[in-house]
């Protein structure tokens, strides 16, 4: 009888993990149950308390086991892997957020689509450190053009953390005109893009 071909061998990047065909499955998971949790804990401890208090039971214990579900979920979601960059998306050393869009190792967007593995992305670290290197050479637009190539998405909330992260002086009203520039729709024009944002990328850091 004739075998099946053999399917062909996947390589993978250094650095990079091999992700199934939905790379944020468990993230799904983990998310629904984390919010299903929170929210649904006060007013769950109510309707069973008033069940309790109608049909003569003791409904103290399900309150309790509601209440360490949502520990769980909280605790655990800390421990769900990036599938960008196989470390943890929710949590880092000293601390971490459980609702985090960005993965506070890489900087990958939750649900966003994976890079291919000869993208130009960058780690968050790295992105951040080669900003700082030619901040004093390039405009603001040519940085936030080089944010967007090294972490392959347009969007103002990602840009805003990667630039925190890289000029952390500059406050957060400066932060907020990142809207109000003409790639995003805005009034503002790259001339007045540069002038806003010039004196804090190049010596306000």
């Amino acid at each position: 009888m004739t075998q099946p071909p053999a399917p062909p061998a996947t390589s993978v990047a250094p650095g990079r993990r091999r992700t199934t065909a939905d790379p944020w499955r468990t993230h799904r998971r983990w998310t629904v149950g984390l919010w299903v949790s929170w929210l649904g804990w006060l007013p769950a401890s109510l309707a069973l308390g008033l069940l309790g208090g109608l049909i003569g039971v003791d409904t103290a214990p399900l309150i309790l086991l509601w209440f360490g579900a949502m520990v769980g979920t909280g605790l655990g979601i800390q421990f769900v892997k990036c599938p960008r960059c196989g470390q943890s998306f929710y949590a880092k050393r000293y601390g971490g957020n459980p609702v985090a869009r960005l993965c506070l190792h890489c900087g990958q967007a939750r649900w966003r689509a994976l890079p291919s593995p000869d993208s130009p992305w960058l780690p968050a670290d790295e992105v951040t450190r080669r900003l700082r290197a030619v901040a004093g050479e390039r405009t603001p637009v040519e940085l936030v053009q080089l944010v967007f190539r090294w972490t392959e998405e347009e969007d103002p909330g990602a840009l805003a953390v990667r630039l925190r992260e890289a000029f952390p002086a500059m406050p957060r009203r400066v932060y907020r005109r990142l809207r109000s520039w003409q790639r995003f729709g805005g009034p503002l024009g790259d001339d007045e893009f540069n002038a806003l944002f010039g004196p804090w990328f190049r010596g306000r850091r």
